[in-house]
């Protein structure tokens, strides 16, 4: 019987059958792929906000234990003369031990000369300064493993970030944000507009630690700044003007030390709305004053916090007025439910 070539059982594929076979992998691997990304992104963003819930609930905790939310700089067992001159930490040390972080608190040096103005805290504090807070991490943030100290994803709002001065005297916007003056706690009765229309805290993503400067994550160092009083629509016109020599001036520190106080490290400024297109810009004077906005690794906006302790998600687009309304705790403006 004579049999025909090719009419028997064949083994394999042909070259052509392959080639659809891979192409077919790789159209599923690409649609597949960006799914399994949000899907992990929605994850991350889920526990960032977690966290955020977590420093609410220790902020409301401290709130019970001592009649008002903390001050914005940390003191503890200091004489007055000393109080407000030296001894400064970051704000973040007094909710440590309502974050099972007691241990923690107690490796840390208060009777120290000021933790200032270098990134790295005095060598009394370096230990306690190199540990990773878990709940201070959005872990959507690459920066959190490239430091050698603790770094810090969530910030506290100070409002607009106006400063007293020889000029001005005491700015009256100087401490409109929902943590109190230096040294005094903030009783629950100075939030006029309400708890649940006050941030409290929000996501700021952590300085590159290397050059050349990123703008999306790190600040230009004024040689000549402005008055520490200036307004924060003055600032806004400074920081949107930076020559391309300002790069040059450009500091990547931005929250790489939990331990340190002030708008370089551990607090923000609502005076631009998150992930502002005006980069971060100022004076390290007060270890920061000038534009030191919210802006997260998630797309399209940034947790926060309000002083009631919930946490909710706020676009990038959120108009600049309500965003400053926000960050305000006894502005009497009138916000509803859905304007942000």
């Amino acid at each position: 019987m004579h049999i025909h070539p090719g009419s028997g059982n064949r083994d394999g594929f042909t070259l052509v059958e392959l080639c659809v076979v891979m192409g077919v992998i790789a159209l599923l691997v690409g649609l597949l792929l960006p799914a399994v990304q949000a899907a992990r992104e929605a994850a991350r963003r889920m526990q960032c906000a977690n966290n955020l819930r977590q420093l609410g609930v220790a902020t409301n905790n401290f709130a019970a234990a001592h009649n008002g939310f903390p001050s914005f700089l940390t003191y503890r067992d200091l004489p007055s003369p000393l109080r407000g001159a030296a001894n400064r930490a970051s704000l973040h040390c007094q909710l440590l031990p309502f974050l099972e972080e007691m241990a923690v608190f107690d490796s840390i040096n208060f009777n120290v000369p000021d933790q200032f103005p270098s990134s790295r805290a005095l060598p009394e504090n370096e230990t306690a300064a190199g540990f990773a807070i878990s709940e201070f991490l959005c872990p959507s943030d690459p920066s959190t493993t490239t430091s050698t100290t603790g770094c810090q994803s969530y910030r506290g709002n100070v409002g607009f970030g106006i400063w007293p001065s020889a000029r001005t005297g005491l700015a009256s916007e100087a401490t409109m944000g929902a943590f109190g003056p230096t040294g005094r706690v903030l009783p629950l009765a100075a939030f006029a507009d309400g708890l649940s229309n006050t941030v409290a805290y929000s996501e700021k993503r952590i300085g590159s630690g290397l050059s050349p400067y990123n703008p999306a994550v790190d600040w230009v160092d004024l040689v000549d700044p402005p008055d520490p009083a200036t307004g924060a629509d003055d600032w806004t016109v400074i920081c949107s003007s930076l020559p391309p020599s300002a790069a040059e001036r450009g500091r990547t520190d931005s929250g790489r030390n939990w331990l340190l106080y002030g708008a370089i490290y551990s607090t923000f400024f609502t005076s631009q709305p998150p992930n502002s297109l005006v980069p971060d810009c100022g004076s390290g004077n007060v270890n920061g004053v000038g534009i030191f906005a919210a802006r997260s690794c998630h797309p399209g906006g940034v947790n926060a916090a309000t002083a009631d302790g919930s946490v909710r998600w706020f676009a990038s687009t959120v108009a600049a007025p309500t965003w400053r309304a926000l960050g305000t705790r006894a502005g009497g403006e009138v916000l509803r439910q859905g304007s942000y």
